[in-house]
């Protein structure tokens, strides 16, 4: 193969023509202001620190940023955990509690025992919406897949409930510390090092139990999982300008366990009906999880992490719940009615 040295001169010409014809069509594709490069659907400066070079392809996403589930009572070698069904006499639920012996569960249909539940769902524990959403709930409980249950009335009034919109506080502002730390890279981010958070939501007030309809449809957060599911960031004079989205999804278990019929609950026919038709051998209807799903926007830029005003609401927020903790704990102590579990 014969080589053609070209003049100096003519190189240069061609090196800087290639370079402008690349530039035009990158430009042209993608609708870049002037001055800007897009790679990959990341748009970025055309003068890149080191660093930044590193994040010019885009990142695999949705990227898990934290995860968590708690083991509690979903199966328990009694067979009497939130997730088992079936197993038992009623013989073994009149050894739990004599009351049971009131509830003719010999001869009592499962079609009268998910009247007695419905009737104390909607009367006692749950109003408006989500009354229709409880009522809902039981239906799915009725038709006895076991499949997981959502519906966009529980996603709504968790997204506006004040102990959800603390937790999504917290993960936002753990991505702007951390966005900040790795100058926007979020390839970098370590699931549950990174994004430190605080406990969970709970929806357990005594106006979610009595004047809501909450505390009946999922209480407790038995498992979250937050994930990145959109993200971009934009560089201009060293300054990394960002905007994305995270998926909060919540679970917890519609069912009871032996614990939940050992306390004054066993007290209400509802309960014992629900318990009945979960763990009777000739009924065996099967629990399930409730799975509630919300998506939230976040933007900022990698000069700014969470400030020093908003630390201090933080820890004065973090005081409050602590006091909130020790006051339920006290109020449960003396009043058994206070934040039942369901």
């Amino acid at each position: 193969m014969k080589v053609v040295e070209i003049p100096e001169i003519y190189a240069k010409t061609l090196d800087t023509a290639c370079s402008k014809l690349e530039n035009y069509i990158l430009k042209f594709l993608n609708n870049t202001d002037d001055g800007e490069l897009i790679y990959n659907g990341l748009r970025k400066e055309k003068e890149l620190s080191i660093d930044q070079k590193k994040m010019i392809t885009q990142p695999n996403l949705p990227i898990v940023l934290a995860e968590w589930g708690k083991e509690g009572n979903a199966h328990t070698e009694d067979r009497y955990g939130d997730l088992d069904f079936g197993g038992h006499t009623v013989e073994d639920l009149e050894k739990i509690h004599t009351f049971f012996k009131i509830d003719s569960l010999r001869t009592k249909s499962a079609e009268r025992l998910f009247e007695v539940l419905k009737i104390m769902a909607t009367d006692l524990f749950s109003m408006g919406d989500l009354e229709k959403n409880i009522i809902s709930m039981i239906n799915h409980f009725k038709a006895n897949t076991g499949e997981n249950y959502s519906n966009a009335i529980l996603n709504k009034n968790v997204r506006e409930h004040a102990s959800n919109q603390r937790f999504v506080n917290q993960i936002k502002n753990g991505l702007y510390n951390i966005l900040k730390e790795y100058n926007g890279d979020v390839s970098r981010i370590k699931k549950n090092k990174d994004i430190k958070l605080i406990g969970r939501p709970h929806f357990n007030s005594y106006a979610d139990t009595f004047f809501g309809g909450l505390t009946i449809a999922i209480n407790d957060t038995s498992n979250y999982l937050i994930e990145l599911v959109a993200y971009q960031i934009k560089y201009k004079n060293g300054i990394g300008y960002y905007s994305g989205s995270f998926k909060v999804t919540l679970i917890d278990h519609f069912g009871l366990d032996i614990s939940d019929v050992e306390k004054v609950y066993v007290n209400l026919a509802g309960f014992r009906a629900w318990f009945a038709l979960q763990h009777l051998s000739k009924f065996g209807y099967k629990p399930y999880k409730t799975v509630v799903e919300n998506t939230y926007t976040f933007k900022g830029d990698t000069t700014k992490g969470y400030t020093k005003i908003e630390q201090e609401k933080m820890a004065i927020e973090k005081e409050k719940a602590q006091n909130r903790r020790l006051k339920y704990k006290l109020e449960r102590a003396t009043n058994p009615w206070i934040g039942p579990k369901f």
